[in-house]
């Protein structure tokens, strides 16, 4: 994944923080290159997020136009090395709801995405699959339009504490979420477009079921692996 809160990579949609965004990716493209097919990254996922720059309120439309073009602009350097991984954005559901021009032609700005990346990670942030305000509710748009065009959509969640309790399955068990997770599996079990089901993020998760657990803590520090 390239992009972090620390490293403030919402930014990189401005104009003059772009270039960071450039060299983060060509990094990778040049490991690749440099490495055996083994040793190689098999995908990028970006996750770069201009709703939490403080000019979001005032300029969301010039904000989120610099993110389309930015993603084309990531897309065309992966198209010029030739390079074989996947890139993908990480992308809220509510991009649905937001129109935006692009090269003479307005849609949903999940839609530009989705036609630039090769797949889209959906921050579906929410703790119950089902219902008007579930995980399945939020991405019907997002699924909808990946078979359309023959892309993929993976489902995020989330696990750490959030203020808006609804946002994470912080404040429930681990059997809460796989029995949720269980339901978004079983309706998108025949779609094609469906990637599968992402936990944001590993450091947040882990803390979260050692919380729930104390003794996995035990059991992760006398593991052998890495």
């Amino acid at each position: 994944m390239l992009g972090s809160w620390y490293l403030h990579t919402e930014r990189y949609v401005l104009p003059e923080q772009q270039r960071k965004a450039h060299q983060m990716l060509q990094r990778v493209i040049r490991y690749n290159a440099q490495v055996k097919t083994i040793q190689q990254f098999d995908g990028v996922s970006l996750d770069i997020e201009p709703h939490l720059l403080d000019a979001w309120d005032t300029q969301k439309t010039y904000l989120l136009e610099q993110f389309v073009q930015l993603s084309q602009a990531l897309m065309q350097l992966k198209v010029q090395a030739h390079a074989s991984f996947k890139l993908g954005a990480a992308i809220p559901f509510w991009f649905d709801a937001i129109a935006i021009e692009s090269r003479g032609t307005t849609q949903m700005l999940n839609q530009h995405l989705q036609d630039i990346y090769d797949y889209v990670v959906l921050m579906d942030y929410r703790d119950h699959a089902q219902g008007a305000d579930g995980i399945l509710s939020h991405a019907q748009d997002e699924l909808a339009y990946a078979q359309r065009i023959g892309k993929s959509v993976w489902i995020g969640v989330e696990t750490g504490a959030n203020e808006i309790e609804k946002v994470s399955f912080h404040h429930l068990r681990e059997a809460d979420m796989e029995r949720e997770l269980d339901l978004v599996n079983a309706a998108l079990a025949s779609h094609a477009e469906f990637g599968g089901v992402v936990i944001h993020h590993f450091s947040t998760y882990r803390q979260w079921v050692q919380r729930l657990d104390p003794s996995s803590l035990k059991q992760d520090s006398n593991s052998n692996a890495p």
